[in-house]
């Protein structure tokens, strides 16, 4: 593929390439975007407030690493390895994903006095690279 070239899976983008919101290789970043699907719900916006993150600061995701699979390549459509759907709304609930993260986040960090400003990174085994959507650790970059 190409610099920038994107896809939409359920209302959120990703690098075409490797899948991810974030991605320093394609020099992209969708999470701002992707944000505003999320952001009016009080519940998620509380969760980076009390951990002194900002919504763009926040762990990207990566829709291949969570089992997003190409349907249609000429439609450019994604769907889950797990039901074969097309958009699932169950794998690929990203209000959800995002809160599970923060939760990660949460039990990493203790307190939110003792929170660091970074943002974490999420290291995945070689099985959710391969599209069975595990995360494995989220480590803390300094």
């Amino acid at each position: 593929m190409g610099l920038g070239d994107s896809f939409v899976l359920n209302e959120f983008m990703f690098c075409t390439d490797h899948g991810r919101e974030y991605c320093p290789s394609c020099f992209c970043d969708y999470r701002t975007g992707n944000n505003y699907q999320i952001e009016l719900d009080e519940e998620v916006v509380w969760r980076f407030e009390d951990l002194f993150m900002t919504m763009d600061d926040r762990p990207a995701l990566n829709a291949f690493a969570l089992g997003a699979k190409i349907a249609n390549k000429k439609e450019e459509t994604y769907k889950c390895a797990k039901h074969g759907t097309v958009d699932c709304t169950t794998c690929f609930d990203w209000k959800k994903r995002v809160v599970q993260l923060m939760e990660v986040v949460e039990r990493l960090r203790g307190e939110p006095e003792k929170a660091k400003p970074s943002p974490p990174t999420i290291a995945t085994t070689a099985a959710a690279k391969k599209g069975k959507g595990k995360v494995v650790d989220v480590n803390d970059v300094d």
